[in-house]
């Protein structure tokens, strides 16, 4: 077990992990704006994204000057046949596990899809965090989402995943300001000694695969 020593100016507020070597920089900030050439009816797929579509599906980037946002689901075409679409993120280091994913989230109707975030596991199956019900998300105005990720045990180099599985026509979802950063955990045993008006002492034991620590005071 170790024990990091710092003095500090004032005394600690906040303590961050810093990762080292990542596959993907943390933090990673997808707002879809740098995409050009798209419009209402014209997208693109998200650059370094895996996505995987199907007859009558859409997963692309489309917006105009104004903004630019992600369109998942079912497009126009009247079917009853379950679809579902894939769009999984770029993928982060091995050592990179307990993770926060944020996003704004909308959806253009009240029933007929249902939509995932989540991973794929060491056999290739998809591993559910949290789902959506559209009823709570539908209208014009965005919602902003925060899921948790803990890795730890997953493949190296896992990655996040929106899932969709709809029936319904143009049951779509749209995506917006996705985010990835740290989800650090508190350090055990923070003590803090000859705490003056100027300076302290602190003493802790890492957590987990930490092997720097940022201090914000």
């Amino acid at each position: 077990m170790k024990t990091k020593h710092l003095l500090l100016t004032l005394l600690l507020a906040l303590m961050v992990p810093l990762a080292v070597h990542a596959q993907t920089v943390i933090p990673y900030l997808e707002n879809f704006e740098s995409y050009t050439g798209v419009g209402i009816g014209v997208g693109v797929t998200p650059t370094d994204w895996t996505v995987t579509t199907g007859a009558n599906t859409v997963c692309e980037v489309i917006g105009t000057s104004s903004g630019k946002y992600l369109r998942i689901g079912r497009n126009s075409v009247v079917s009853s046949s379950t679809r579902i679409v894939t769009a999984e993120l770029p993928s982060f280091s091995s050592n990179l596990r307990v993770l926060k994913l944020t996003f704004k989230l909308r959806a253009s109707h009240t029933s007929g899809s249902v939509l995932e975030v989540g991973y794929f596991n060491r056999s290739g199956s998809f591993q559910s965090l949290r789902d959506f019900n559209p009823t709570v998300y539908q209208g014009s105005q965005y919602t902003l989402v925060t899921v948790d990720y803990n890795l730890s045990g997953i493949a190296p180099f896992s990655s996040m995943v929106f899932k969709y599985t709809g029936n319904a026509a143009d049951a779509l979802w749209f995506i917006d300001d996705v985010q990835v950063t740290f989800s650090p955990k508190t350090p055990n045993s923070l003590t803090a000694s000859n705490v003056t008006g100027s300076s302290a002492y602190l003493s802790w034991y890492i957590v987990g695969r930490a092997v720097q620590y940022q201090v914000e005071y």
